[in-house]
């Protein structure tokens, strides 16, 4: 009976797989600590899971009516069938960590480079994207033109995207498009304020620090920043763990995601940026003459670890390892110290910086910030060699 009992349970769990799929996706996705991607400690995964079959289909009301109208409620809650369950819903989740973060790293490449370099496996062949043609090949998806397409930093609204249903055969590049939804969110402010930071003191800082700033400038809403800096303890009503406690109401009741997997990206993209305008500064004044390797500073995306990956080629499992992208301003500064023959002009500093404020403040905003740029690299990598 017992048996029988699970048997159908099984059967339950595969006609309603579609439905359970969506409302972890739905979770996942609305939540900005996914930004951590497959980074987990003992208190939680940035993505997480309903620990029990009932959990997950309690956020679809009518599932679990259809349940309990069966006489299913009892053999829902066995072990067995949770286990079933689970090895399922983190196969799901493999997936949106997956493609979350492929979608992520390519909106911080575009940030950091201009563009991102995509491969097709199945041409084998590298292309280079940028913000526009990944706009292009998501603009078609429910809700990206209205959240996303043509806008900028606190405007992007990944969530609004995220709410969005799609056709099943949309969901693989639905998954990407709001992970690049929330690296194009992020991404921009982060390295202004580490490129500000690295030119006018060390760069030194950490992960609430730069959270804090997003929140002040309204990158942020208030909601993100409580997901992304709020962790409690606790029981939730069926007794599990509570870890970054955030009740959304219903939707996202006793979603218990862990945030430090977010601030670690958040800080990593930081450092990487800092990282990069210094070594760029430490290398020329060591060899003006330095021959430039634009691959030498890389943000490392810890959250691109540690997901099984099935390799349909091999038809063997095996566990992905960090991806990583090139930090571009290593070379922008680099170049620019040696096109400008900054040693020798360093008499000629004062002059230069009074001539360009004049000018600056008729040039539209992207040039303007670029000769900030350039006018403090100068500026510090001669208070580094007086």
């Amino acid at each position: 009976m017992a048996s029988k009992a699970i048997t159908n349970v099984n059967n339950l769990i595969a006609m309603a797989l579609s439905q359970i799929q969506n409302a972890i996706i739905n979770q996942a996705l609305s939540d900005i600590r996914s930004v951590g991607g497959s980074q987990s400690d003992d208190t939680g995964s940035s993505v997480t899971l309903p620990q029990r079959l009932s959990d997950a289909m309690a956020l679809n009301t009518p599932l679990l009516s259809i349940a309990k109208m069966f006489g299913f409620s009892g053999a829902i809650n066995s072990s067995v069938v949770n286990q079933v369950y689970l090895s399922i819903a983190k196969g799901i989740r493999t997936t949106i960590n997956t493609n979350f973060q492929q979608g992520m790293s390519e909106a911080i490449s575009v940030a950091m480079n201009g563009y991102a370099t995509v491969h097709d496996d199945a041409t084998n062949t590298d292309t280079k994207k940028t913000d526009a043609d990944f706009d292009n090949d998501f603009k078609s998806l429910k809700g990206y033109s209205d959240n996303v397409l043509g806008k900028i930093g606190k405007d992007i609204n990944p969530e609004g995207l995220a709410s969005n249903g799609q056709a099943y055969s949309d969901i693989i590049r639905f998954v990407q498009a709001v992970g690049y939804a929330y690296g194009k969110k992020l991404a921009p402010s982060i390295l202004a304020m580490a490129a500000k930071n690295a030119m006018t003191d060390n760069g030194s800082t950490d992960a609430i620090t730069i959270i804090n700033n997003l929140h002040d400038q309204g990158v942020i809403n208030d909601k993100e920043y409580a997901q992304l800096t709020t962790v409690t303890t606790g029981k939730d009503s069926n007794g599990n763990t509570i870890t970054s406690f955030y009740d959304d109401g219903d939707a996202m009741k006793n979603y218990q995601a862990n945030p430090l997997g977010a601030q670690n990206t958040i800080l990593a993209i930081y450092n990487a940026e800092v990282n990069a305008i210094k070594q760029a500064i430490s290398d020329f004044n060591a060899n003006p003459n330095i021959t430039i390797d634009s691959n030498k500073i890389q943000f490392v995306n810890q959250g691109t670890a540690g997901n099984n990956v099935y390799d349909t080629d091999t038809k063997t499992m095996s566990v992905s390892t960090a991806t990583s992208v090139a930090v571009g301003d290593y070379a922008n500064v680099l170049a620019y110290l040696q096109s400008s023959n900054a040693a020798k002009k360093k008499d000629k500093l004062m002059p230069i910086q009074l001539l360009i404020a004049r000018k600056m403040a008729r040039w539209p905003i992207p040039r303007r910030l670029t000769v900030i740029l350039r006018l403090r690299v100068t500026r510090l990598f001669w208070e580094r060699t007086s």
